[in-house]
């Protein structure tokens, strides 16, 4: 399992990008989602313009737009439709055989029509959906809907929310309009859902602090692939299904960072990144992945190991897999309206970090604020707590003894306090191998590393998160003798 890295330094901005490419007439133009399609980009969003690129159109008002451009910039197509109050399009995708799928959808995104266009941009299929209770009987919301190509054709997976509040659902619509129901699963809060080639899909979602991973199978057979790390998970903002059936994720964890994380078709974790703020793109490259948090890009080879950092455009959108790099979706503004912005970026020189050796850092790393925590067995009485700053300076070191009678202890999880303390989570385990009895354990450590206080917590076996609330309360997320979860307030 690949080691917790941490990216909290600012790297060297991109030296050079390609000259933006605007798209769009005299109107207000908007495309709010791209994506990789053939030798270049299929985008959708909203336009009032008639000329120019939207020359094709006959009439004034706002309408859907999609735009589909090649390696060179050049438009491909564009096509336009609105009905009755629908006029916005989402959820583009592109298929190998050069067709291209859409939404177009209303304001709350709860009624539209699905559209299947050709190579050449002319309209294969349009199918009404008139609603979540039209998909599902207990459907009240369609909480996202994604183009899917499967066994059985070009289909639209809807993900609805039901009425209990606590459920959802993933049911398939097909070209000529007839659905197939899914099966019901337990829902988390603030996912993304992502589609594979052979018509798999998953559903990523924190729960609890955690991220909870579900995945449809072209069968419609639900089954929970993953929940675990990270476990301070504040929302997953987007997700990509890879040939091989892994998922990748990203988001933003409860502390303001932000998280990209890769889990295998059999439910392993690949790798885990953290960044300094919330990462809310994502896409597939030629050689891993590129991220998109606030002003900036990640990208990161496949296993996660090789990262590097270019500058964002100004407002990026959203981003698609390039030749080279990635094409930046963002807005211009010009003459008071928006056009639409493309801008390649190429990838930088992915840097490896330094990696920890499994045998010189037991049992791991922590991410711990802007740094992160070395935490060593020095011998049976203890563990050294190296605080090392996101640049590689440490700050301090603490040795934190055992207590009671315990024969090991180790360190899970910590958070950085508002008054630049630090509260370290996990276990005392009493005995070896697989029967070893476990307690839950917390110790509060000072900006200066002094250990300040250090106490078992009663009917706990282990504390594997810890969670700062924004009105400051401390909750220790607590794993039960009998592999129960439960959270308590960490009273300091």
């Amino acid at each position: 399992m690949a080691a917790l890295l941490l990216l909290g330094a600012r790297a060297c901005a991109l030296e050079a990008a390609d000259v933006p490419a605007a798209f769009g007439g005299s109107g207000e133009d908007a495309l709010y989602e791209v994506v990789a399609c053939g030798d270049g980009l299929f985008a959708v969003g909203t336009t009032a313009s008639n000329d120019y690129d939207l020359s094709v159109r006959t009439r004034r008002g706002e309408t859907g737009w999609a735009l589909r451009i090649g390696d060179d910039d050049g438009v491909r197509f564009s096509f336009c439709t609105a009905r009755a109050g629908m006029t916005r399009m989402t959820a583009p995708a592109a298929f190998e055989d050069g067709r291209c799928s859409l939404v177009l959808a209303d304001e709350a995104a709860q009624r539209g029509e699905w559209i299947v266009l050709d190579e050449r941009g002319r309209s294969v299929s349009r199918v009404a959906i008139d609603g979540a209770a039209a998909l599902c009987p207990q459907g009240t919301q369609i909480v996202q809907l994604l183009p899917v190509d499967g066994p059985e054709g070009v289909q639209l997976a809807a993900l609805i929310g039901h009425a209990d509040g606590e459920t959802m659902c993933c049911a398939h619509v097909a070209q000529d309009g007839s659905v197939t129901p899914g099966e019901a699963f337990s829902a988390g809060e603030a996912g993304a859902v992502c589609a594979g080639r052979d018509g798999q899909m998953a559903y990523a979602a924190e729960q609890d602090g955690r991220l909870r991973m579900i995945c449809v199978n072209g069968n419609g057979t639900i089954e929970e692939r993953y929940i675990g790390e990270p476990a301070r998970v504040r929302a997953v903002h987007d997700a990509q299904m890879g040939g091989d059936g892994s998922v990748t994720v990203c988001g933003e964890t409860a502390d303001g960072g932000g998280f990209l994380l890769r889990v295998s078709r059999e439910g392993e974790r690949l790798f885990l990144l953290e960044t300094g703020a919330p990462l809310t793109r994502l896409t597939a490259t030629e050689t891993g992945y590129a991220a998109l948090e606030d002003g900036r890009i990640l990208f990161a080879d496949e296993d996660g190991a090789g990262v590097a950092w270019a500058a964002a455009p100004e407002g990026a959108l959203d981003l698609a897999s390039s030749p080279g790099g990635v094409a930046v979706l963002s807005h211009l503004q010009a003459r008071g309206r928006r056009q639409a912005v493309f801008t390649r970026v190429a990838q930088p020189a992915l840097e490896q970090p330094e990696t920890r050796e499994e045998d010189e850092t037991p049992p791991g790393t922590i991410a711990a604020g802007d740094g992160y925590l070395l935490c060593s067995a020095e011998d049976a009485l203890g563990v050294r707590v190296r605080h090392v700053a996101a640049d590689g300076r440490e700050l301090f070191s603490v040795r934190t003894p055992i207590h009671t009678a315990a024969d090991a202890l180790q360190w899970l999880c910590a958070a950085k306090l508002g008054d630049g303390s630090i509260l370290l989570g996990g276990q005392y385990l009493y005995g070896t191998g697989g029967d070893a009895e476990r307690q839950g354990v917390t110790a509060l450590l000072g900006g200066d590393g002094v250990l300040r206080r250090m106490e078992t917590l009663e009917g706990a076996a282990a504390v594997h998160a810890i969670e700062v609330t924004q009105g400051g309360e401390i909750l220790l997320h607590t794993q039960g003798q009998n592999s129960e979860d439960a959270v308590q307030v960490y009273d300091r």
